[in-house]
């Protein structure tokens, strides 16, 4: 179970255990929540909103490696240029991703909370910029309900 306070480096530990102990299958087939106080109420959380979470998650991580092998290099010499365009593009890609995530419309309290959580872990101690801000306030308004598939979603 993720709690709010992790942080970005913490999240990244225990986001494989925090799914698989997060929403487990019960006998019948539907997801029960365990642990969590506003726990939505056997509501699925679409393909769609874990790829984005995974997406985002995945992307970080690589940054996060790429970030640790550049500040090696600079330690004992000089950053090339390959290694910058590298740090570079895996940054706007963890971007990317994350900008998506925030845009991305949740479709009921399941997903609300994960997605919630998810960023709260994100954020923890940094301010997150205005853009994605934004993009979190217009994935909840009846607009961005209005322009997700249904299908797109579940797919």
């Amino acid at each position: 179970m993720l709690v709010r306070g992790i942080s970005r480096r913490a999240l990244l530990g225990a986001l494989p255990f925090a799914f698989v102990d997060h929403a487990t299958p019960s006998v019948g087939g539907a997801a029960e929540y365990h642990g969590c106080a506003a726990a939505p109420h056997r509501q699925d959380v679409s393909p769609a909103l874990v790829k984005a979470i995974c997406s985002h998650c995945a992307a970080y991580s690589e940054l996060r490696q790429i970030a640790r092998q550049a500040d090696a290099v600079v330690a004992s010499r000089p950053i090339t240029r390959d290694e910058f365009d590298r740090l570079d593009a895996a940054s706007d890609l963890e971007r990317e991703f994350l900008l998506a995530l925030c845009a991305y419309p949740a479709a009921n309290d399941a997903e609300r909370h994960d997605k919630a959580t998810y960023l709260l872990g994100i954020f923890e101690g940094d301010e997150p910029e205005p853009e994605l801000v934004k993009a979190i306030l217009r994935s909840m308004s009846r607009e961005a309900d209005r322009t997700i598939d249904p299908a797109a979603q579940s797919a």
